[in-house]
């Protein structure tokens, strides 16, 4: 059985844009890294899609003002400036809870709605580097991955 101790379950992005687990022999990949939590903030949308706020009283709630300026933004090399001070204010809770020490975080467009998001996070003089993750700009709000047959 997994330890409850490992840290997230290890949640990432797919190609549509959508979230995933991976499982082996049955249990769920557990991380004690910064991806899942990264990853929720970028997709946490407006505070009403994450299923997780439904547990949550509003001072915990996931708000994610970078995925609610992707989906009524349109995609260009200005907006993708605004989108990454967005996602620097949406971890800022790393730095008040003295998680991290400082983040990055870089867009670029890699293709017609879809962009890439490189994250750091320094933990003091440690630098640890996330995978990018490839994010539908607006093209999710248009073709939801729950309507997909």
């Amino acid at each position: 059985m997994t330890d409850p101790r490992q840290g997230d379950i290890f949640l990432f992005p797919i190609l549509d844009g959508t979230g995933n687990i991976k499982i082996i022999n049955g249990e769920p990949v557990m991380d004690q890294g910064f991806e899942t939590a990264v990853y929720i903030y970028l997709e946490g949308d407006n505070g009403q899609d994450w299923f997780g706020n439904e547990y949550l009283n509003e001072s915990q709630k996931i708000i994610s003002k970078s995925a609610a300026f992707r989906k009524g933004a349109e995609l260009t090399s200005s907006s993708i400036l605004t989108f990454e001070e967005l996602v620097l204010l949406d971890l800022q809770w790393m730095l008040d809870d003295s998680v991290a020490s400082t983040i990055n975080a870089t867009a670029i467009i890699i293709g017609r709605n879809r962009i890439e998001v490189a994250v750091e996070i320094f933990i003091d003089d440690d630098k640890i580097d996330l995978s990018p993750f490839q994010l539908n700009w607006k093209a999710q709000e248009d073709n939801p991955a729950h309507l997909k047959g």
